[in-house]
């Protein structure tokens, strides 16, 4: 089970004061007409969003080690014997290419996994929040080391296919989620 999603039944029984967990239950002055409003579950808490940027920090540090390990590879096995200053030179034209091709499978991953943990809206707002985190810390960062014309356009284009990368990844989940 994902570390943070909804309580176990017993849990559940003992919040909501039901005797049946079905979808649709029956409490004795009201009826609960779903699960989430049966836990008065909101989308909107602290340690959400706390678990989903802490995703989006995840997922960029892996995306850099992609980027350094792709560097070690090319300097040891691809180009070797050039100066330091030829590879820092290289790493500039490369990050960001590193950064689209490793990015699109890294947000669906981290868009299918977090869209695991709540059905339906949840999902795609789970991957939206964990999308918006990780471009705030990129354009910030990019901001920082200097925008250039070409870094801008590498740069929307990375968000743009990680956007739509986490998005199908949490469709792709919400199927996964109703079909079991």
């Amino acid at each position: 089970m994902a570390p943070y999603g909804p309580p176990g039944k017993r849990r559940l029984r003992k919040l909501t004061g039901l005797k049946s967990l079905d979808r649709y239950a029956v409490k004795t002055s009201a009826t609960i007409t779903s699960y989430e409003e049966g836990m008065g579950e909101s989308f909107i808490s602290l340690s959400r969003i706390a678990w989903l940027i802490g995703i989006a920090v995840l997922v960029m540090a892996a995306n850099i080690a992609v980027s350094v390990l792709y560097m070690v590879v090319y300097s040891y096995l691809i180009n070797p014997g050039h100066e330091k200053e030829y590879y820092d030179a290289h790493v500039q034209v490369a990050a960001p290419y590193c950064s689209i091709v490793a990015g699109i499978p890294l947000m669906f991953l981290a868009g299918w996994w977090v869209g695991g943990w709540w059905q339906g809206e949840f999902a795609v707002k789970s991957a939206l929040v964990i999308w918006f985190a990780y471009a705030a810390i990129d354009i910030v960062i990019v901001l920082a080391a200097g925008l250039t014309p070409t870094t801008a356009i590498l740069v929307a284009v990375s968000l743009v296919t990680k956007l739509a990368a986490v998005y199908l990844g949490a469709l792709f989940a919400g199927r996964r989620v109703s079909i079991t």
